[in-house]
């Protein structure tokens, strides 16, 4: 994201000095509006690809933000699916009996998910809930007690 950043800050900063030298110097390609305004909106975005870059730079190592120390889970649950239990059920019974009925309400489609507290080298702390098997998850497993 740094290089990214940079070079855009570059070519940004590069075309806002540009238009303020041809305004300067009276040469105007387009007209003097478009050219005041088109120089404040490039350096504008220069201002904003530098603070991008400082901040990725200085924003996660220095101060910890973002780094997690260790995560805590609060509460696990899960939710069925009375839908796909009721479907499962019956297709079940259909095809095996009675036995058949109850394996198929058994396999119903359920989400379950897990709250973390997490703990930031900085100091803050976070609940967070997410879906058991996502990305969050994964990551936030990694870190536990």
């Amino acid at each position: 994201m740094k290089v990214f950043c940079g070079i855009f800050a570059f070519v940004f900063g590069l075309t806002g000095f540009s238009c303020f030298y041809n305004l300067a110097i009276g040469r105007h390609p387009s007209s003097p509006l478009a050219l005041f305004l088109l120089g404040v909106f490039s350096f504008a975005i220069t201002a904003l690809c530098i603070w991008g870059m400082k901040r990725s730079v200085t924003g996660d190592k220095e101060t910890g933000r973002g780094v997690i120390l260790k995560t805590k889970i609060i509460d696990a649950y899960g939710k069925t699916s009375t839908v796909s239990a009721a479907a499962r059920g019956v297709v079940g019974n259909i095809v095996a009996g009675p036995v058949g009925g109850i394996v198929g309400a058994s396999t119903a489609k359920s989400k379950r998910s897990t709250t973390f507290l997490i703990i930031y080298k900085n100091g803050n702390k976070q609940t967070r809930t997410v879906p058991n098997g996502s990305f969050e998850y994964q990551k936030y497993i990694k870190y536990l007690e």
